[in-house]
């Protein structure tokens, strides 16, 4: 697969730049590590999200802050996720194209078992610096994922046992990352379906 970024005369491979990365290899297996909210984290998203829009603009209606960077006064890992809304969702590869040749990488083995969500991400010296989810805009995993972030922020409770569980988490599989992630999916759910009641 082909293709341009715009106001550049040489085109990327999406094969090329996904494989042989030494610097994406270690930051796909980088260990989970929390650190205590950064105000700066707001700045870097919409210097990201700034950095983004032209980019993606055909295909494109929003992109949003989300996970614990985005919710002031929670501890994190200290890379930026963006949702990224698409307008149609078969716009996907496209999009994905344009976010490799801009530097994201793009781990096929992970995106294989995702249904209507795509996942890439920026990294440097080994370590990932962004992520960026590529979902339908409006869809029931966009407006969970917004829902979500804003009970984090506006619910300190909520809020205070999430950070508790995080940082158990953190000790209990530091090291594998995708567990890391799944094993907060109950709370996920309960927050979400206690607030649709």
């Amino acid at each position: 697969m082909q293709t341009c970024h715009p106001g550049r005369s040489r085109c990327c491979s999406l094969r090329r730049r996904e494989s042989h990365d030494p610097s994406a290899e270690r930051a796909l297996t980088e260990p989970v590590e929390l650190v205590e909210h950064d105000p700066g984290w707001q700045a870097a998203f919409d210097a990201e999200r700034s950095r983004l829009i032209p980019l993606l603009a055909q295909s494109v209606v929003a992109i949003e802050h989300i996970g614990s960077t985005s919710v002031p006064g929670l501890l994190a890992k200290p890379s930026i996720d963006l949702l990224v809304g698409l307008r149609d969702f078969r716009d996907v590869r496209r999009c994905v194209a344009l976010l490799v040749c801009d530097g994201y990488h793009h781990d096929r083995e992970s995106n294989l078992a995702l249904i209507g969500r795509q996942w890439l991400f920026r990294h440097r010296d080994g370590r990932r610096t962004h992520h960026a989810h590529l979902v339908c805009h409006e869809s029931p995993d966009w407006n969970d994922r917004i829902r979500f972030r804003d009970l984090l922020r506006g619910d300190p409770r909520l809020r205070a046992r999430y950070a508790l569980l995080k940082r158990r988490l953190a000790v209990e599989h530091g090291a594998q990352r995708t567990r890391y992630s799944d094993a907060k999916g109950p709370f996920v759910e309960e927050a979400l379906n206690r607030n649709d009641s």
